[in-house]
């Protein structure tokens, strides 16, 4: 930082701050996110921070081969689209998403789970938006025991 004399006789240090463009967009992660995690493979870890800075307010992202190249560009190639896939597929697991298409689709719409993430303010939309992922997550577990 430059020094800046005054003329008051004696050497002084001014200090100068230059303004900062600070974005508003945020999301609220809640801390009880964390002990899921440690059973995430590093690009899963990666892979859900990413899928919730890019989801829409109400939690929801797709899913899609253009979608996974643009996380694996802005990670400088560190994954391959297998391994990303794999990574979904754990988050799926995990409870973390849930998926909102039909099942074999190849675009798909996931929901990020709110309990963990969320976008607005609002937490009687946040309310709303765990009892639908709840409710999706169960309807998903009753297709798969069908199958």
């Amino acid at each position: 930082m430059p020094k800046v004399y005054l003329d008051t006789g004696r050497k002084t240090e001014k200090v100068k701050y230059d303004s900062v463009e600070v974005s508003g967009r945020f999301i609220q992660v809640y801390s009880d996110l964390y002990p899921k995690l440690v059973n995430l493979s590093p690009c899963g870890v990666h892979l859900l921070f990413w899928m919730a800075s890019k989801m829409g307010d109400y939690n929801q992202i797709v899913m899609n081969k253009n979608t996974r190249g643009d996380f694996i560009a802005e990670h400088r190639g560190r994954y391959k689209d297998g391994t990303v896939k794999k990574a979904v597929s754990s988050l799926v697991k995990s409870e973390l998403i849930v998926s909102m298409s039909d099942a074999g689709k190849r675009e798909s719409l996931y929901f990020i789970n709110p309990f963990h993430f969320w976008k607005t303010g609002s937490q009687k939309d946040r309310a709303e938006a765990i009892k639908g992922f709840l409710y999706k997550l169960k309807e998903n577990e009753a297709n798969h025991t069908r199958t």
